[in-house]
């Protein structure tokens, strides 16, 4: 299994973390895991942490297949700026699950904007450094995934989500 392939079972594990997320998926999340990696989730997870092979069942692209992107995902960048007069916290929000979904769907153009507005909105907290550690983790840049990462840790207060995180850092250590 990829590196690449290893951050995506990792996008797909935060999907699920994230209250209510899996919900606004166009896709069912369990069926997308056993079409990606061979296996439900969690035992794809688990075979990542015991550092074994999991059987890839699909490439990313035909990921896109299983079901449209959903429309807030298509949103231009004007649109999303024009929204940052709401309250930063509820926008920072927003903004981090937008580009989770799209680090799902493989859309790191969209992704990558959405992350750098959240760390415009709010750059000490920590979940958009770890999905900008995720985005790079996805495109093979294990040095920058490791940055991002390493200040996500560092600034995250939430034990499940700091464990989350750990888990990605121990790829790219």
């Amino acid at each position: 299994m990829t590196v690449e392939e290893k951050f995506y079972l990792l996008v797909m594990d935060e999907v699920r973390a994230q209250p209510g997320l899996a919900n606004e998926l166009a896709v069912d999340l369990e069926r997308h895991a056993v079409a990606f990696a061979g296996c439900p989730l969690d035992q794809a997870l688990g075979r990542l942490e015991e550092r074994k092979p999991c059987a890839n069942g699909r490439s990313f692209a035909a990921l896109r297949e299983l079901g449209p992107q959903p429309p807030a995902l298509t949103r231009d960048l004007e649109s999303l700026r024009s929204s940052l007069g709401e309250d930063g916290a509820a926008a920072y929000e927003r903004l981090c699950r937008e580009a989770l979904l799209n680090l799902l769907w493989q859309d790191f153009g969209h992704a990558e904007d959405r992350i750098n507005l959240a760390k415009y909105l709010r750059d000490d907290w920590a979940f958009a450094h770890y999905l900008y550690g995720l985005q790079r983790g996805l495109e093979g840049h294990v040095g920058k995934a490791h940055f991002e990462l390493y200040l996500a840790v560092n600034r995250e207060t939430f034990p499940g989500a700091r464990s989350r995180i750990e888990r990605a850092l121990d790829l790219v250590r």
